[in-house]
């Protein structure tokens, strides 16, 4: 019954008739519920067509949005399967990447300065216990910094400061205004003042809930009556629905009191049991000192009060310090949005129709940026998909209102996806099962139903007498389907599936597979404090600090660590020798009193030469700590333990992996703690600083995240049922199935009130939506374990569930008992990959990649040895750390600094004054020596001075043509993704001609010929631009190099003069363009099939008749020039794709 053929989500045949009603509704508001596997991305794709078949739109007119940038790549990918190239002109994106858009096509309206930077998790936690301690201690908000590390995630929780943060992450998604945040709270505290002051008088009092079920019945039923009685008598004000008009925002406080007692059969069960009552009677109301009753919420309203004040001093301290958030790319669109009507109209004249996917996830604020994109438009061609019961987004803005609330708004029409192509009848029914008893839906007669045939399915339920023993089968069991698929063939990527609620339940599943040799993919997040090949790193980043700072008692305690570290693979008994000749120097050290580290005295003296190699490291490097550069400090600390992991490449690959994923989150958490130490502090960071910010990091609680995906071919997929939302297997492993892992309440909110609908509060209703997500994931089958408790109540009574209690012999006892042991260790370390896997572990980063100028540059650029290719998959698709470039960051800043400029010259804003200074500041804080910034900040004036003139010039002839500034393309062509940012683009739209600009720092070349990088990525523009939707019926006139710095000329006396040289226009022949072209398609082909060595060439026939025939006119033997090698290459690379 499991083994079938995979099968798409979606029908291949003709859409059913529902499907068709909302593919052929494109002319105002519409309203599609989507259950699972009913074809919503196909859905959305044969939509997009007929807009364009039907209506005089361009693809441009015509926007995507979605909630992951998975999202959006699955229904670019339908697209460009149902209407070809066409479809990159079709906008697709998050609502974060949509507004980061708006503000590259619209510069003019979006008023954020060049100084600001976006603010690290670490200052922004900083700013808000500064603010929290600065508050009258009678606040409810006041707290005193902590001051020792904070172990506990519980303790972690309770903080002020937490709570805050979190307040205004949720206050940020809700896309409403602190006024109107202050009104929803004036308007709750009121209405909860007058029902205290009703039932004080008498108006209403609570029940006795003693005697049989009939009188517990009536006195609830009666209770109800009065209390509705209360809230219909109170004034109008207290009930006003349109204090906020965005849909999912809130409620006013009368309609959250009057549901929560609303229905007596919710209230008492059929036993007389009144649990359910007196649980949101608790929660609502309570008795103070004097026994009268009030309602809870009164001091959660002050709190509020307070933290919307917290808020605003927040956001000010943020803008006086010109830094923003994540949430300010949003926050900003709105903005703009609301001051311009002159920028709404634009926008809405772009963007005709707008569609949006997983409409169920959106928060507050995304979709007030819908609401102004369609302000003043009475039917806006507006469509959105989801489906509530799906709703499992809560924890980031979503609620499950937004659809009801959608509907009522622009009054859209609806229509009802019902036929589920996805599974068999029986899955369909069991998912309907659970699906009927959530309380809280848009249609509670809403259903679906399976296309596929009937097939009886038996759902095991299989309760073992442990976790472990439950993990044990279960890997058992999936090696048994697995083998069998083998028999048949190869193992599907999506075939299996392993579905939890949590990701311990998966890391602790790993040995159990590990012992089957069962290849799995996983996704998870480390951080770079708990990652062990991480922690020699740390530990010796700190020995040089406080040997650096003489502390050499603090430098001792983390020597140890890294003499008996695994890469510097000391044995034992060398390690234990050493440590004794350690304790030999303190004693020494103590008897003549001295204050050196005795660790270090005996790694100078030991006979190792490793550990000599190691003394030499930390005198030196502690020795610069104090004013090298922190990149570079990093990078010499962290090279030969990288060569370690490097050596262990081929026989373990992932530790390589791990190791160069901790690193880059090492160095950008150093990136962004030296931006904020440029505008805060003034000046570059150096070890000490960094050491100072990972220990603040572990004060506060915080983490430095790590994102590893191992992808494997023919794998078991791990997920969780978060996670698995938009996913679908053969068949599925629901595991840990019992009611505590599945059952876990939200998030307590001490801020805001239950009427404010985007506080992450979670309810059974959020739980039943999440089983019925991880219930409708496979096709075929579905297999539950039970290891712990009872099984979740949600699956408890339903059709064909077979419970079947597992007992254990004891000789498996033993070998599970090894297997748990093993659970508490680091579980990557669990596993080893072979060289197939390792590729197979960049899967996903390489399916995803698209051909930019420099990824093709990077791979064809010979070097001897064919270097070039081999090093490829290091520094472009693993990105090892490299050490710090001045000229890279020179161009940097070089080109965000002419970005600006041009933006503003067209705003007609531009005042080198202002501005030059601006760019100034972040030389001056480019973390290298003096001479290296003076240095660079006299070619950056000489630019000012040289090249802006001719700048001017430029832009004053291109009058009339619109220009477009550090633009990123996308297209595909010849099957293969391209993607480029180009620095200007201008495009005129009387003559359809495009002209294209690169900005190049360093030596002027304008008066040489350009070499084969250069003109192979302008050759890459012409392809990109002219093959871009968003261009079409454009034509590349004009490919050139700005050289923004001058050519420096010496007369015959020595004197010095600087101009700039012409701009360097290059010819691009139809010949060059399409050899540019294949061999795009040829590095494309061979990065897709994991062909990285390219070191045959160096024996290649084409190689070798080019340099016998390479002869002077002497005829002898003459080596090939470096031009003639580039070209072959080349032609070997295309001949051997074909």
């Amino acid at each position: 019954m499991e083994d079938r053929p995979a099968s798409p989500t979606a029908p291949e045949h003709a859409p059913n008739p529902r499907q068709q009603e909302a593919i052929d509704y494109i002319d105002g508001p519409l309203l599609v519920l989507a259950g699972p596997g009913t074809g919503k991305t196909e859905l959305l794709s044969r939509r997009t067509k007929n807009i364009l078949d039907k209506r005089d739109v361009a693809a441009k007119n015509i926007l995507c949005l979605t909630f992951t940038n998975r999202g959006a790549d699955t229904m670019r990918r339908r697209l460009i399967r149902d209407i070809g190239r066409e479809a990159y002109g079709v906008e697709i994106g998050t609502f974060h990447a949509f507004a980061q858009n708006l503000r590259g096509n619209y510069p003019e309206y979006f008023n954020r300065s060049a100084e600001d930077a976006l603010v690290t998790e670490l200052q922004s936690q900083k700013i808000l216990e500064s603010i929290l301690a600065s508050l009258p201690q009678d606040d409810l908000l006041y707290e005193t910094p902590k001051t020792s590390i904070i172990k506990s995630k519980d303790s972690y929780r309770r903080s002020n400061r937490t709570d805050i943060k979190a307040f205004i992450d949720k206050f940020r998604h809700s896309g409403i205004s602190a006024n109107q945040f202050r009104s929803i709270v004036s308007q709750t505290d009121a209405f909860m003042e007058y029902m205290t002051n009703a039932i004080n008088a008498g108006q209403l009092a609570f029940p006795s809930l003693r005697g049989k079920l009939e009188a517990k019945y009536s006195a609830i039923s009666e209770f109800i009556d009065s209390l509705h009685d209360v809230i219909d008598s109170a004034p109008a004000a207290l009930k006003d629905k349109d204090l906020v008009t965005t849909p999912g925002v809130y409620e006013p406080y009368a309609e959250t009191l009057a549901r929560a007692f609303s229905d007596p059969d919710e209230l008492i069960d059929e036993n007389g049991k009144t649990a359910v009552f007196g649980e949101r009677r608790d929660k609502l109301f309570a008795k103070d000192n004097a026994g009268n009753l009030y309602l809870t919420g009164r001091q959660t309203c002050r709190k509020a009060r307070s933290a919307i004040d917290v808020y605003e001093r927040y956001r000010e301290e943020l803008a006086q310090s010109h830094l923003y958030d994540f949430d300010d790319m949003i926050a900003d669109a709105i903005t703009a949005l609301e001051d311009s009507a002159e920028f709404r109209m634009k926008v809405q004249d772009r963007y005709l129709y707008i569609q949006i996917d997983e409409f169920q996830d959106t928060n507050g604020a995304q979709m007030r940026m819908v609401e102004l994109m369609t302000q003043g438009i009475d039917r806006p061609n507006l469509m959105v998909v989801g489906d509530d019961d799906q709703s499992i987004m809560r924890f980031q803005g979503a609620s499950v209102t937004y659809i009801s609330q959608f509907k009522s708004l622009y009054q859209a029409h609806e229509v009802n996806l019902e036929e589920n192509y996805r599974s068999l009848p029986a899955i369909v029914g069991l998912g309907q099962y659970v699906v009927r008893q959530i309380e809280t839906r848009h249609d509670q007669n809403k259903k679906l139903v399976a296309h596929k045939e009937h097939e009886e399915v038996a759902f095991e339920v299989l309760s073992c007498p442990s976790r472990e023993t439950q993990y044990a089968e279960l890997a058992q069991d999936i090696a048994q389907r697995m083998n069998a698929l083998k028999e048949k063939g190869d193992v599907d990527d999506k075939a299996i599936a392993v579905i939890a609620r949590q990701n311990k339940t998966l890391a602790n599943i790993i040995p159990y597979l590990a012992a089957h040799d069962i290849p799995f993919s996983y996704r998870y997040t480390a951080t770079v404090a708990e990652m062990e090949v991480m922690q020699t790193l740390l530990a010796l980043l700190c020995a040089i600090h406080y040997y650096a700072q003489g502390r050499s008692k603090r430098a001792d305690e983390y020597l140890p660590q890294v003499i008996a570290s695994v890469e510097l693979n000391l044995d034992p008994e060398a390690c234990l020798g050493f440590a004794v000749a350690a304790n030999c120097e303190e004693r020494e050290k103590r008897a003549a009193n001295g204050s050196d580290s005795a660790w270090m005295r005996a790694l100078s003296k030991s006979p190792n030469e490793q550990l000599r190699a190691l003394y030499r490291t930390i005198e030196r490097l502690s020795a610069r700590a104090a004013a090298t550069p922190i990149y570079e400090i990093i990078y010499a600390a962290a090279q030969p333990i990288m060569e370690y992991y490097q050596g262990l490449q081929e026989h373990d690959p992932y530790a390589f992996v791990q190791f160069n994923y901790g690193v880059k989150a090492l160095i950008d958490f150093v990136a962004g703690e030296q931006v904020m130490s440029s505008v805060l502090e003034n000046h570059p960071l150096r070890l000490s600083d960094v050491i100072e910010r990972l220990e603040e990091i572990e004060r506060l609680g915080l983490q430095i995240p790590v994102d590893i995906n191992i992808a494997r071919k023919g794998a078991v997929t791990l997920t969780t049922a978060h996670s698995s939302k938009g996913d679908e297997y053969d068949f599925v492993y629901l595991v840990d199935a019992d009611e505590d892992s599945w059952h876990s309440r939200g998030s307590s909110d001490t801020i805001l009130t239950r009427n404010m609908l985007f506080a992450d509060r979670g309810d059974e209703d959020d739980d039943r939506r999440l089983v019925f997500v991880a219930l409708t994931r496979p096709k075929y089958g579905i297999k539950t374990y039970l290891g712990k408790g009872s099984l979740t109540r949600e699956l408890i009574g339903a059709p064909n569930i077979q419970i079947m209690d597992m007992t254990i012999d004891a000789s498996s006892l033993d070998e599970m008992s090894k297997l748990a042991d093993a659970t508490q260790k680091s579980w990557y370390k669990r596993f080893s990959l072979t060289q197939e896997d390792f590729l197979g572990t960049l899967k996903p980063d390489i399916e995803n990649m698209k051909m930019s100028p420099s990824r093709l540059n990077a791979f064809v650029t010979y070097v001897e040895g064919c270097k070039n290719s081999t090093d490829f998959v290091d520094f472009n698709i693993i990105r090892l750390p490299q050490r710090p470039s001045v000229s890279l960051d020179f161009g940097s800043v070089v080109h965000d600094f002419l970005e600006t400029y041009v933006v503003q010259f067209f705003k007609g804003k531009v005042d080198l004054s202002d501005l030059v200074p601006i760019f100034q500041h972040r030389l001056r804080l480019m973390d290298y020596a003096d001479k290296v910034i003076i240095n660079h900040l006299y070619r950056f004036e000489l630019i000012v001075q040289q090249f802006i003139p001719q700048l001017d010039m430029l832009l004053e002839q291109s009058a009339g043509s619109t220009p477009h500034v550090e633009k990123w393309i996308n297209t595909e062509v010849d099957g293969v993704p391209l993607v480029g940012a180009c620095d200007l683009i201008l495009k005129n739209n009387q003559t359809h001609e495009i002209k294209v600009f690169d900005y190049k720092t360093g030596k002027n070349k304008s008066e040489e010929r350009p070499d084969a990088n250069y003109h192979r990525q302008l050759c890459f523009y012409k392809i990109l631009i002219e093959n871009s939707p968003q261009f079409a019926g454009y034509t590349v006139s004009d490919v050139a190099n700005l050289y923004v710095e001058p050519i420096k000329d010496k007369d015959e006396t020595g004197h010095v003069t600087y101009r700039i040289g012409d701009v360097a226009r290059y010819p691009v022949s139809e010949q060059d363009v399409q050899h540019v072209r294949e061999l795009i398609g040829a590095v494309w082909r061979r990065i897709q099939n994991g062909l990285f060595d390219t070191s045959d060439f160096e024996t290649s026939e084409i190689l070798l008749e080019a340099k016998a025939l390479s002869t002077t006119k002497a005829g002898k033997s003459k080596n090939l020039g470096t031009e003639e090698v580039q070209r072959l290459y080349e032609d070997w690379l295309i001949a051997k794709s074909c």
